[in-house]
């Protein structure tokens, strides 16, 4: 008797463990998906898409906290989506520059939202130039 409730006690444990991993798992899954490869899918979720940041496109609203610029598939320049990000700028952010977001889009308008530190990941260009 005393060895069946320890092991349904186990067993309950060790199912209540693997809900915690796949809810923990599923919410920090985020698809990426290349600039051209999502406006032709159209996802209807949380995604991240790489470009890179169109030249004199970027704006920003320091009080509100809001930036703004368009992403372009080098690949396919003729793609864009515009980006509207809620938080700080990165200093890094500047013309040309690789940059990966995430976000949910609005494909009717053609705009991806993000906010917070992960919404927006910006590369650091002195690292991917050429050597002198």
């Amino acid at each position: 008797m005393k060895g069946a409730r320890l092991y349904l006690i186990t067993l309950a444990g060790f199912a209540l463990l693997c809900v915690l991993i796949y809810s923990a798992t599923r919410s920090t899954a985020v698809y990426y998906y290349e600039l051209a490869e999502a406006v032709q899918e159209k996802p209807d979720r949380e995604i991240r898409i790489g470009g890179q940041v169109v030249p004199k496109s970027i704006t920003y609203d320091p009080e509100n906290f809001l930036l703004s610029f368009l992403l372009y598939d080098p690949k396919h320049p003729e793609i864009r989506i515009k980006v509207v990000h809620k938080g700080p700028r990165p200093d890094n952010l500047m013309d040309d520059v690789m940059a990966l977001v995430r976000g949910k889009v609005d494909w009717e308008q053609g705009v991806i939202t993000t906010r917070g530190a992960d919404g927006l990941l910006v590369k650091c260009p002195s690292r991917y130039e050429p050597p002198q």
